[in-house]
């Protein structure tokens, strides 16, 4: 529990006179007002994973962005991860490979913005290719 707000730390650092603190509050007020924002309960297996349909909005659409969510969260991929036991040393393979793709196709991404550019700059000062 906060002793009173003259003794707090947070007054001993930055001074009660300063505007900041004076427009921030004491920690407790501050306390009081954000904790409204703490979410108590643990995520279900729903979380992250909903798309709310109004009356008025396009089922179609709605579908899309579900399956935007899902293979953003790699849930498929998972589903099917999951459907066999997978060995440790093939886990360790597989991590590595993923790892190494993800790099791989940085680089080309890198190396192509740069070709981008350089033909860019030649457009730009009239050389010819």
């Amino acid at each position: 529990m906060l002793a009173d707000s003259s003794s707090s730390a947070f007054y001993d650092i930055v001074g009660p006179k300063d505007v900041l603190a004076q427009s921030l509050g004491t920690p407790a007020e501050l306390w009081r007002r954000n904790s409204h924002r703490v979410n108590d309960s643990p995520p279900g297996p729903y979380d992250g994973r909903t798309v709310e349909i109004n009356s008025g909005d396009n089922l179609t659409a709605a579908w899309g962005k579900l399956n935007a969510l899902l293979r953003a969260n790699n849930v498929r991929q998972e589903l099917r991860r999951t459907a066999r036991h997978e060995q440790k040393g093939e886990k360790r393979r597989r991590l590595r490979s993923e790892r190494w793709r993800r790099k791989f196709a940085d680089e080309v991404r890198k190396k192509v913005k740069l070709v981008i550019e350089m033909r860019n700059r030649d457009r730009m000062w009239g050389a010819k290719h």
